[in-house]
């Protein structure tokens, strides 16, 4: 019974996995025409909000997948180069293991971590510990240097917010909120910057139509009567 759970389990992540890949494959390929298609769907007074928000997704999820990339590669390149220079078998094999593992957040690093560490126990306990200190920096640097000044940049938002976003994303939701943090706090900094700019223009139109009519509309009987136009008037009566 158990053996035929495990299975279904396995059958079915791989059938997600592979549904995940098509689907993210025809959404990358048809990003433009699905964009443009919501920007004509939008009703005509609200496209500009329609814009802005796509503009803003756009944005923030590109640079949550470039600083998952960037940090990825350079926790596969620590990683490899770590192992090589300490003797450990399998250095680039377990460099393109911690690579991958950086995709998923927080346990990523203890995945790989642990593999490392089993791979070194082959020669000797003593380079076990080596490995497993090693990892400890590694996952500071990864978690409270590096990583949050990495996804800061990529999503326009303050280091601090970054790591703040992934420990309240984490306590909250857990691995789902730690994996999400980030961009949902990029998100909400990129709208509330927008809604701030809209609503701050809305009082300076609103400002400048509660002039009195007086400043903006003069009479021309008054135009008339004042000074400015005295000297035309005397120069067109000397003419005369």
């Amino acid at each position: 019974t158990g053996a035929v759970g495990l299975a279904t389990s396995l059958v079915n992540l791989i059938i997600d996995m592979v549904l995940v890949l098509i689907l993210s494959i025809y959404l990358t390929a048809n990003s433009s025409n699905i964009a443009s298609w919501l920007r004509e769907q939008a009703p005509a007074g609200h496209r500009r909000h329609a814009e802005l928000v796509i503009t803003t997704v756009n944005r923030v999820v590109g640079g949550y997948v470039r600083g998952t990339l960037t940090m990825a590669l350079f926790i596969g390149l620590v990683v490899g180069a770590g192992m090589q220079l300490m003797g450990v078998p399998y250095a680039v094999m377990l460099g393109a293991l911690a690579f991958f593992m950086e995709f998923i957040p927080i346990i990523g690093v203890f995945i790989s971590g642990t593999a490392c560490a089993l791979v070194a126990v082959t020669q000797g306990w003593g380079l076990a510990l080596l490995v497993l200190g090693y990892f400890v920096v590694v996952h500071i640097l990864e978690g409270d240097i590096v990583g949050p000044r990495v996804m800061g940049k990529a999503l326009g938002v303050h280091p601090a917010v970054a790591l703040l976003a992934l420990v309240a994303g984490g306590e909250v939701l857990g691995l789902w909120g730690a994996l999400f943090g980030a961009p949902i706090a990029g998100l909400i900094q990129s709208f509330a910057a927008a809604l701030w700019r809209e609503l701050r223009g809305s009082r300076i139109e609103i400002a400048g139509a509660s002039e009195p009519v007086e400043q903006i509309f003069v009479p021309d009987e008054a135009v008339a009567a004042s000074p400015a136009a005295a000297g035309p008037r005397r120069r067109a009566a000397e003419e005369k």
